[in-house]
């Protein structure tokens, strides 16, 4: 856990952290929106987190929260000393997992502990999938590229061994149907081609334990 201010550890010795499930109807609470979903795609992400609007109703002057990895404990923290708004840097070598949000401490101006929410932040990696187009003999083709981001080399790698599927969207429709799949080889590339129907078409990889989907350009049917 990150040091606090002198003048927090001295109000947080003098008060109690509630927590979360304790009495509201006796003392105030404060929350944390915290984003749900993170894309890990580069070596540094700032992550935002913002305080509720009960923060103010409850008059108060600091809050704090610890972000935790699910099995390697503290990763950062969040501060609110006086803001409304504050950011912790997920690096990428912590890599994907479902961070919680737990309370640290939150005081009004009387030094009145408040009742804190928890939340959680999900971390997968960037994924992205490109794809060109080619008409031929009644058919249409995809040329795809699958690649996913690589927290061990710091960039985007080639994706092998991943599902393409073709997802076709009928006229008039507001989903998505599949169609078929294909696998990408070593180099995350995949070749797939459909007799073309009215409507539309695109490409998908589906969101994975680590990664999170990914989808190519929409491309006309006939």
């Amino acid at each position: 856990m990150r040091l606090r201010s002198l003048l927090v550890t001295a109000l947080a010795a003098a008060a109690t952290v509630v927590p979360v499930g304790g009495s509201a109807s006796a003392l105030g609470t404060c929350s944390v929106v915290a984003p749900t979903k993170v894309v890990l795609d580069r070596p540094l992400v700032e992550v935002s987190y913002r305080l509720a609007g009960d923060c103010a109703v409850a008059g108060a002057v600091y809050a704090a929260w610890d972000v935790v990895h699910p099995s390697d404990g503290v990763a950062g923290g969040l501060t609110f000393d006086g803001t409304t708004t504050d950011t912790w840097n997920l690096y990428d070598w912590r890599g994907p997992a479902r961070y919680g949000v737990r309370p640290w401490s939150a005081l009004d101006v009387d030094t009145t502990p408040l009742t804190q929410n928890t939340a959680t932040t999900t971390v997968k990696l960037g994924s992205r999938l490109t794809a060109t187009t080619t008409r031929s003999a009644g058919r249409l083709a995809f040329n795809a590229y699958a690649t996913t981001y690589s927290p061990t080399t710091g960039g985007w790698y080639r994706r092998s061994g991943v599902n393409v599927s073709v997802m076709h969207r009928a006229s008039g429709a507001t989903t998505w149907t599949w169609v078929k799949a294909a696998t990408t080889g070593g180099t995350g590339r995949v070749t797939l081609s459909v007799v073309p129907q009215d409507g539309a078409y695109r490409l998908m990889i589906k969101e994975t334990d680590s990664a999170w989907a990914a989808y190519s350009a929409t491309v006309a049917g006939r």
